[in-house]
């Protein structure tokens, strides 16, 4: 589970797989928004004001050569996210990493998100199934709060 700090994506908690082989965020770390799961669906959340300030001050920094650089690809990328209900980082961070991430919502704005993370040759086959299931589990942790009616827009005139 992570949250936004800043323009950042914090991870807060975390439960381990029990293979001997693991990865994944550790508890408290701080990671780009921009190339991560976790981060993009915060990105995709923001209220059009908050999306301003970051586009303003964004450092979009590569970290492997999948990293998004720049708005014009991140842009469209946050509007696929708020359609589909979830993110994906495909070696955006870490080469051979693969993380799904969902949106936990209050009454009015995303205020958490819930992922997962594993190599990426354990689960690229399965991403539908497994985004599915981070979505109910990230809907479960909204604990009824409605999906934002803003959800899936297009906010292209203030937000991405």
């Amino acid at each position: 589970m992570a949250v936004l700090d800043g323009f950042d994506a914090r991870n807060i908690d975390r439960v381990e797989a029990d293979r001997l082989l693991r990865g994944g965020a550790a508890q408290g770390a701080l990671y780009p928004a921009h190339c991560t799961a976790s981060g993009k669906v915060l990105l995709a959340g923001l209220d059009p004001s908050a999306w301003r300030r970051y586009r303003a001050n964004a450092h979009l920094s590569a970290f492997t050569s999948r990293t998004i650089t720049s708005l014009d690809t991140l842009e469209p990328e946050l509007r696929l996210i708020r359609l589909r209900g979830y993110a994906l980082d495909d070696g955006e961070y870490e080469d051979g990493l693969m993380c799904i991430a969902a949106p936990v919502y209050s009454a009015d704005s995303v205020v958490a998100v819930i992922g997962i993370s594993s190599l990426a040759s354990r689960i690229a086959d399965r991403i539908e199934g497994l985004a599915a299931l981070v979505k109910a589990i990230a809907e479960q942790a909204s604990m009824g709060s409605p999906i934002p009616r803003s959800a899936g827009a297009d906010h292209s005139k203030g937000q991405a």
